[in-house]
């Protein structure tokens, strides 16, 4: 195989494996959009666990819910002004807190926490519990 046929060849193999990435990343964000936005969801209470600082990535918090007896994890990249926040003051901030957790009844893997809406006082002790509409 001559140098210019080889090139060619790993172009369009670099090319094959860009698409399909491309297609699998589309596909399955799409698949997890249609799961929030038009099938059955439920409002649960999502605590927030961790809080990480990637290197080329967004800043992320990691929380947790229950669905029944089973525990979720899921993650929120942070992209809003809190990222320019100190590390400390994030932690101190946000870390314990509960906010409002929006997920698939089919499929609760397919989650997302909504960072501007506490829980009030009164739902605080409710751990487990969950909701066919947003409780507020």
């Amino acid at each position: 195989m001559t140098p210019k046929r080889k090139k060619i060849t790993a172009s369009i193999v670099m090319l094959f494996v860009l698409i399909s990435c491309g297609i699998f990343f589309y596909l399955g964000n799409r698949d997890r959009n249609t799961y929030l936005n038009n099938k059955p969801v439920l409002y649960g209470i999502g605590t927030i666990v961790e809080f990480q600082r990637g290197a080329k990535v967004a800043p992320w918090f990691t929380y947790e819910f229950f669905y029944g007896e089973d525990k979720y994890i899921g993650k929120l990249p942070i992209t809003s002004e809190l990222r320019k926040l100190n590390n400390s003051v994030i932690q101190n901030r946000f870390i314990g807190r509960k906010f409002l957790v929006k997920f698939s009844l089919n499929k609760p893997k397919y989650n997302e926490m909504d960072i501007t809406k506490p829980i009030p006082d009164s739902l605080l002790g409710c751990v487990k519990c969950n909701w066919e509409i947003s409780p507020f």
